[in-house]
């Protein structure tokens, strides 16, 4: 590796902990004008910074994996597969109004007609996918998507028991704190899905590049 290229990648680098060290920064302020909200009894409820962002880098998400589909064809199995997995998150962030607004079950029954048109469409792309996989796991976007999507879904499902913190807090359990805790941990995760859902779309330019570097 040459000192120009070992330049190269450490003003990546920092450049990538700077900007992304920025961003987390502005999602730690975000959690904290929920909660000094003045006068509401249960925060980190519906209609707060929080849910707004979460809804927010969902739809930032589905218009990347969406872009990168249509724009190019190496990468457009996987990409709509992202992009179909994001769409379906974004649903679920809107569960309560489709519920109260539409029917009760809406957003179940729009997320598994999301879920059938995705698997079709993979169905038609297929002899793409598992190569489109391959030259995807091991690639940083990789990384903060397999982070994302376990403290997301998994790590603040189980952060936000009711029982964990009603062990924690006994006599003094105040449900906001349960709910600032479970909230402000899926936020955290959304913002590390975002992450991802950026550093593949350099990853696809990037490919794009070294396949046609006059484009």
């Amino acid at each position: 590796m040459t000192s120009f290229s070992k330049t190269s990648v450490i003003k990546q680098v920092l450049s990538r902990i700077v900007i992304y060290g920025l961003f987390m920064l502005l999602l730690s302020q975000l959690m904290f004008w929920d909660a000094a909200q003045p006068g509401k009894e249960m925060k980190f409820m519906e209609a707060t910074f929080t849910e707004w962002t979460q809804q927010l880098i969902l739809l930032v998400m589905v218009a990347i994996f969406a872009h990168c589909a249509y724009h190019y064809s190496r990468w457009r199995c996987l990409s709509i597969a992202l992009a179909g997995i994001s769409m379906v998150g974004l649903v679920r962030e809107y569960n309560n109004f489709f519920n109260e607004q539409v029917f009760d079950g809406a957003w179940q029954s729009l997320a598994l007609l999301m879920i059938t048109v995705t698997a079709i469409l993979i169905w038609k792309y297929r002899h793409r996918f598992w190569q489109d996989l391959d030259g995807y796991f091991g690639s940083l976007s990789s990384g903060f998507m397999l982070a994302g999507f376990l403290t997301t879904f998994i790590f603040s499902r189980l952060f936000g028991r009711t029982v964990f913190w009603e062990a924690v807090m006994e006599e003094r359990y105040f449900r906001s704190v349960k709910n600032a805790a479970e909230e402000c941990v899926e936020l955290l995760g959304y913002g590390l899905l975002l992450i991802a859902a950026v550093e593949y779309l350099f990853l696809v330019l990037h490919q794009k590049q070294l396949l046609d570097p006059e484009s």
